[in-house]
């Protein structure tokens, strides 16, 4: 994904790259961990602003927005596989866990609609809340088997 593409909020202040674990510093400012820690070891002031800045003004890892990114590059990346070819079983687009981005085996429903394979789902809800496609809180009692479309894939 090109990073005009990338909402700026997603990229970190000092690298200009997608940020996998951002950090916000006293200033508002957001960065990679990594990238301002290392910034911080041989500079004590805010790259963006010449404040004087040290590690005890950098706060925790921003799940939210980590949350949010992830969300983000998972959408784009299921919206580019969705642009090409189906995949080389042949089996319609919507058969694919977003996550797995292999045909589904037991699909689940959120109440927004978006189905997953149940394991992957759940292997994410246990290090998140959110839905990885709509950034909505999500919990495994919120999941619903999809029976329509489980019938739909054992048809094809």
């Amino acid at each position: 994904m090109p990073a005009s593409e990338t909402p700026s909020e997603y990229l970190c202040c000092l690298s200009k790259k997608l940020m996998k674990y951002p950090v916000r510093s006293k200033y508002g400012h957001h960065f990679e961990r990594s990238a301002i820690e290392k910034f911080i070891q041989s500079n004590s002031f805010c790259p963006v602003t010449g404040n004087p800045l040290s590690e005890s003004d950098i706060g925790p890892v921003n799940k939210t927005l980590q949350w949010k990114i992830k969300a983000w590059v998972n959408k784009n990346e299921t919206e580019a596989q969705e642009n090409s070819e189906s995949s080389s079983e042949g089996a319609p687009q919507h058969f694919h866990c977003p996550l797995t981005k292999t045909v589904m085996q037991e699909p689940v429903v959120t109440k927004e609609g978006v189905s997953y394979e149940r394991s992957a789902i759940l292997k994410w809800l246990k290090e998140q809340d959110v839905c990885p496609v709509t950034c909505s809180p999500l919990s495994p009692s919120n999941l619903a088997p999809n029976a329509k479309l489980q019938e739909e894939i054992d048809d094809w």
